[in-house]
């Protein structure tokens, strides 16, 4: 078997290196754990009970008998799988399958594994090809299972590794039964309930009566394929790093004129790797998903989508965020406040919530009077300032009077309104006030009792500047 030439050249995993075995029980499993063992691998069994047949205690049983065999300690995990995946709304594979790497990558970090290793085979590859392919996979899908992995939801720095996707399923029983290596045969994978199992008995057999070689030719197209997606996600990294990523509080951003300029094809694979690269446990994103993102990024009235699960997708201020439902995405080009009201000195610098301060300085007034030179910068007369200086979050119904309105006031949500402000925006906006009320709506107006005279001796200068531009 080409198991040690994998390791070294497709899994890059040293001679020697301490790994963590997924052991089922089953043939396949028991093969790769005796394996590693006699090629000189530092192995740690693993096996996880996932409680879902009578009779499933038989395989930790069969397990732990090959470990002894060996002289290997088998561990055990185990967890109430149907109870998980009714809280987390999964199916019982899906969920069955998230336990399991939990409790193996877990069991790696303790040891300080350089690898978790699962027994996936040829003939896994390629039902799993033609699952993704039946459901409308892309490239990313039809490529198969790569032999590495290095992130996932489960681990960011130790990979997951399939040295036997080279090795069918017969001859791994094969060698079991040469070195009288004793497993167990899961039933379920006689029930054409299942999907996989159903490609297995029924469309490969099919298949191959038109092409004897179908296998082969899957695992050529495989070979191929990764090689092609390789080369093109070189190329989507480089354009993303070239658009840039913004990462606020779990929110993805980037740009939306970037991705309107991009061909629809590297768009969408801009798209998919964002999405793949920030949750990694995503398993349904599917075409019909991406398009529903891709019309979002072509759609300059439409404002928000529900992608899968927990993810929404919004427009915003050129930025498209991606976004758990429970999040509002953050607001960049306006300063935000948190809940706190913040009290000032003068003169000041105070940090802001999304990467904005705001700077007062003292300014002696020569000039009868003061105009500001950008909408988020303003001069104030010191002497009408009542008591101390500092910002909060807008009230119900709150009003100021604006400059130029000589007393009469106006709703704060109006002035939001007609200085076109952002919806998203307005909740965490920061407002500048003195224990008379507001004395500056940032990007909007000064209130008028305040304003820079001939009279004035003293001027405050407020600023608000993003971080970003001070270098």
């Amino acid at each position: 078997m080409e198991i040690q030439n994998n390791l070294s050249k497709e899994c890059n995993i040293p001679h020697g290196a301490v790994i963590v075995v997924g052991l089922s029980g089953g043939a396949d499993s028991m093969a790769l754990t005796h394996l590693l063992h006699t090629n000189g691998y530092q192995v740690i069994p693993a096996h996880f009970a996932h409680g879902l047949r009578e009779n499933s205690m038989e395989d930790a049983d069969a397990a732990s008998a090959a470990c002894a065999q060996l002289g290997l300690q088998l561990h055990l995990g185990g967890a109430d799988v149907q109870t998980y995946c009714k809280v987390n709304r999964k199916g019982i594979e899906e969920g069955a399958r998230e336990l399991r790497y939990y409790f193996l990558f877990t069991l790696a970090k303790h040891f300080g594994a350089q690898a978790v290793a699962v027994a996936h085979h040829a003939d896994d590859q390629v039902e799993t090809i033609l699952m993704h392919f039946i459901r409308g996979a892309g490239l990313s899908g039809l490529k198969g299972m790569p032999y590495r992995n290095d992130t996932s939801q489960f681990s960011s720095d130790i990979p997951l590794i399939r040295p036997l996707l080279s090795t069918t399923h017969a001859e791994l029983v094969k060698y079991c039964v040469e070195h009288q290596i004793q497993y167990v045969e899961d039933p379920s994978n006689q029930k054409d309930t299942f999907f996989r199992n159903r490609l297995r008995h029924q469309i490969i057999p099919l298949l191959e009566e038109q092409n004897p070689a179908f296998r082969q030719a899957v695992l050529r197209s495989s070979i191929s394929l990764q090689a092609d997606h390789a080369w093109m996600e070189s190329l989507v990294e480089e354009e993303i790093q070239n658009l840039g990523l913004i990462h606020v509080d779990g929110c993805v951003g980037i740009s939306l004129m970037g991705l309107m300029a991009a061909e629809r094809g590297l768009r969408w694979n801009i798209l998919r790797k964002i999405i793949a690269d920030n949750w990694p446990g995503l398993r349904d994103f599917d075409m019909e998903a991406l398009q529903r993102l891709d019309d979002l990024v072509l759609d300059p009235v439409k404002k928000t989508v529900d992608l899968v699960e927990h993810i929404k997708a919004t427009s915003l201020e050129g930025i498209l965020w991606l976004h758990r439902d429970d999040q509002l995405p953050p607001v960049l080009f306006s300063p935000q406040i948190g809940l706190d009201d913040l009290h000032v000195e003068i003169p000041c610098e105070i940090e802001l919530e999304n990467g904005w301060k705001l700077v007062i300085e003292v300014d002696t007034v020569e000039m009868p009077s003061r105009h500001t030179a950008e909408p988020f910068e303003a001069w104030l007369d010191g002497e009408s300032i009542q008591g101390r200086l500092f910002l909060r979050r807008k009230l119900p119904g709150e009003k100021m009077s604006p400059l130029g309105m000589h007393g009469l006031h106006a709703r704060l949500a109006d002035l939001f309104i007609n200085a076109h402000i952002k919806e998203a925006a307005r909740q965490a906006y920061p407002l500048v006030c003195d224990e008379g009320g507001v004395v500056w709506l940032p990007g909007v107006t000064i209130a008028d009792r305040c304003r820079v005279t001939e009279k004035s001796r003293q001027a405050f200068h407020l600023r608000f500047i993003r971080k970003d531009k001070t270098g």
